[in-house]
């Protein structure tokens, strides 16, 4: 009765106020003479058991129910639990909750002879951490969750990020603020402010933005509950698996997906990490190289989208924040493909040849000569200078052009060494290198229709010889993508001497079947098979990888082009599924899988100090002198970083060996610098020239002379008449006999 009571009590006094005073949390305002007053009643119905997100310690439960009101998240109203003790108010449960929660924040003016006013309310409904309020030209930080602006000017705050539930006000609109004993008793309009509201055992506070100043009721706490859950620990993107998705054509620019070692997607990760900033269209490729994450879009803008990225976008592969974005590469050059060349360079491959990416001032930097269509047509201009997949081994990089074949490349030069046709009027589809050091690619089609022919050609990098490998009459050979670029399901295991790739009777036809091929073995088997899939899923076009550290591989599969199911499997070496990820809906159109690089390269075997003859050159083969657990080794760049005294020799690297020509007597240091996908190491010996001694230089295998001794093993540091015993540099010794 006496609930009843007080309501009609309260109804009596909305109604006066509606033609004089209302209390805003606990401050006596006028109102517009036509605003309607509060004519509804809503039942608190917080079911405490179904709470999670809990802040403070005690016995005593309180609750605390938000509803913004702007339309996001279907206007659900949002569910904090508050435990405590000692006597406590609404006030001291909101400020507890924002400092504890980091997604959740507030605007106030405390200190009021009426205690804190709340002026504004936020949430982080993306989860991306970047959290600031905006008043005019000027920013706000927060702290504990709060920023007291001193005054009752809420209503020309925003938030920094429109994806967040905001609202605040004072004037146009403003936070009305309602309390209930318990769960199942109705909402009654709190006519004193949080400071003053005393919270009892199991009573519930709900904050709703009333929007519409005449109209109370547009303010009141209907709407579904959403308990909320504790924040999402922050990815870590060292541990996991990317996905570069083309993403869908003509509504939205492209995306990446970030798949944890623990089986959670982490979607649109670009966005999440950099709130208003998003990837150019249709975005194939991406590589990461010296800790950052290079991807490559088609164009700057997906003509859907409303944001304008880029064509080379680079980011911190660790926090994947955006450093640069380049919009446009060249007249006519949309983006295809990136190669990390060394620590200082990079090359960008194009529809309209490669160009040269100063990777230090993140700027185009000029072009590869010869590589570019020189104008034309427009499909000559797309399918006459269009770069494919590039590699570098050695001092070379290989780079798969459409019409001409595979670009030699000095990568120390950018000059173009030579172009080596594919066989038949063939032309190549993409380069792929293999554990054990060579490269091999793919035959397709030059006109762009997708066939592809059931051979592959390997390639020594060094000499260059050719062997066409013929594929047996149960296998096709890789497919290709000439007519709209992609990368090729075309990879190699990192672990094994081993190739995979997709195929079928034709490119169009091939996203059911992955094929395995032995290189030691000579062997090929069918890897995975989806022709009779009972679920009905096949594989989404090229995006299939092994991870260079598990031997894993990660495949994106799909259900057709009109439906938005998507899952990523993985497969352990023998092609045994070992998980399932089931993605959101949504048209991703995946193009690729990128694996982190967290590993460093290892001087494995260190050049031991050298004693050499100035009439002698040696020539030490590197071939084992550096390992890494995250790359390939065969694709390791050795370069000489320094030569301490110059006047005492010369050393250069030549096909992965190292070329010592003495000049004069000395002695110097020479410094190694081995380069894996962007990261360094480095090693410095000893060399000792000796005089001339006119006996012709000695050598096995690549192995030189490290050490002589007399007969009687005394260390000598010239040849000496009699039996020299020779130590090799690698550890083998040699007789003989100076005369």
């Amino acid at each position: 009765m006496k609930k009843k009571l007080y309501f009609l009590l309260l109804m009596l006094l909305c109604t006066t106020f509606a033609f004089a005073q209302v209390c805003v949390q606990g401050v006596p305002r006028n109102l517009h003479k036509n605003a309607k007053g509060i004519t509804r009643s809503v039942n608190a119905s917080v079911d405490f058991d179904k709470i999670q997100y809990w802040v403070g310690t005690g016995d005593k439960k309180s609750a605390l129910v938000v509803k913004w009101n702007d339309g996001k998240d279907d206007n659900k109203c949002l569910v904090w639990g508050y435990r405590w003790n000692e006597k406590t108010t609404g006030a001291q449960m909101l400020l507890a909750v924002a400092a504890a929660d980091p997604r959740f924040y507030l605007l106030v003016n405390g200190g009021t002879q009426y205690g804190v006013a709340i002026g504004g309310y936020g949430f982080d409904l993306n989860d991306n951490g970047n959290i600031l309020l905006v008043n005019g030209d000027h920013t706000f930080k927060l702290t504990d969750g709060v920023y007291n602006c001193g005054s009752y000017s809420f209503d020309d705050f925003t938030s920094n990020d429109n994806e967040d539930h905001w609202q605040s006000g004072w004037s146009k609109g403003y936070w009305s603020y309602w309390v209930a004993s318990a769960d199942g008793h109705e909402f009654t309009y709190s006519n004193v402010g949080a400071s003053s509201r005393e919270l009892a055992d199991g009573s519930i506070d709900g904050w709703s933005f009333v929007t519409d100043m005449s109209n109370f009721d547009s303010a009141d706490m209907s709407g579904d509950l959403e308990y909320v859950t504790t924040p999402t620990k922050k990815a870590d993107y060292t541990k996991g698996t990317f996905i570069v998705n083309e993403d869908w054509y003509g509504h939205q620019n492209s995306t990446v997906n970030f798949l944890t070692n623990d089986g959670e997607w982490v979607y649109r990760v670009v966005q999440k990490e950099n709130p208003g900033i998003e990837l150019g269209c249709t975005a194939q490729y991406g590589q990461i190289y010296g800790d950052k994450f290079y991807v490559m879009s088609k164009q700057e803008k997906d003509p859907g989208a409303s944001v304008v990225g880029g064509r080379v976008n680079i980011l911190d592969a660790k926090t994947m924040k955006m450093e640069k974005q380049i919009q446009t590469i060249s007249t006519n050059a949309d983006g295809r493909a990136f190669l990390g060349v060394d620590e200082h360079k990079g090359y960008v491959g194009t529809s309209n040849g490669i160009f040269i990416l100063d990777l230090d001032k993140q700027e185009i930097a000029g072009s590869v000569e010869g590589t570019t269509n020189g104008g034309g047509s427009a499909y000559d201009q797309l399918y006459s200078g269009q770069i494919g997949s590039m590699i570098r081994v050695n001092d070379r990089v290989f780079a798969v052009h459409q019409k001409s074949g595979l670009l030699v490349i000095d990568a120390n030069t950018d000059k173009v060494e030579q172009a080596i046709a594919a066989p038949e009027g063939w032309g190549f589809g993409s380069v792929v290198l293999s554990k054990d050091g060579n490269l091999w690619l793919s035959l397709a089609a030059t006109s762009g229709s997708g066939q592809a022919d059931n051979r592959i050609v390997k390639i020594n990098p060094n000499t260059l010889e050719q062997n066409i490998i013929d594929l047996p009459k149960d296998i096709y050979g890789p497919a290709n993508s000439w007519y709209a670029w992609t990368p090729d399901c075309f990879c190699a295991s990192n672990q094994q001497n081993v190739l995979y790739w997709n195929g079928g009777s034709s490119s169009w036809f091939s996203n059911y079947t992955i094929y395995k091929y032995d290189i030691d073995s000579n062997k090929f088997s069918k890897y995975l098979d989806y022709t009779d899939a009972a679920d009905g899923f096949y594989i989404y076009g090229c995006s299939f990888r092994i991870d260079p550290v598990s031997d894993d591989a990660y495949v994106s599969l799909f259900k057709g082009f009109g439906d938005a199911t998507y899952v990523v499997r993985k497969y352990d070496a023998e092609g045994k599924q070992l998980a399932e990820y089931p993605m959101i809906s949504n048209y991703w159109f995946p193009s690729l899988p990128v694996f982190p690089d967290n590993v460093a390269p290892v001087i494995a075997n260190p050049v031991g100090d050298l004693t050499l003859a100035a009439d002698k050159t040696a020539t030490i083969d590197l071939k084992d002198l550096a390992t890494d657990a995250d790359n390939f080794d065969a694709a390791i760049v050795k370069s000489v970083k320094t030569v301490s005294d110059a006047s005492v020799l010369d050393a250069k690297m030549q096909y992965g060996s190292l070329v010592i020509t003495p000049k004069k007597e000395g002695k110097t240091t020479v410094t190694i610098k081995v380069n894996s996908n962007g990261k360094l190491a480095e090693s410095t010996f000893a060399v000792t020239v000796t005089p001339a001694t006119g006996i012709k230089n000695i050598t096995t295998n690549g192995a030189v002379e490290v050490a002589r001794f007399s007969a009687d093993g005394k260390r000598i540091s010239a040849p000496q008449k009699g039996i020299n015993i020779i130590r090799m540099s690698d550890g083998s010794t040699r007789k003989v006999v100076v005369k």
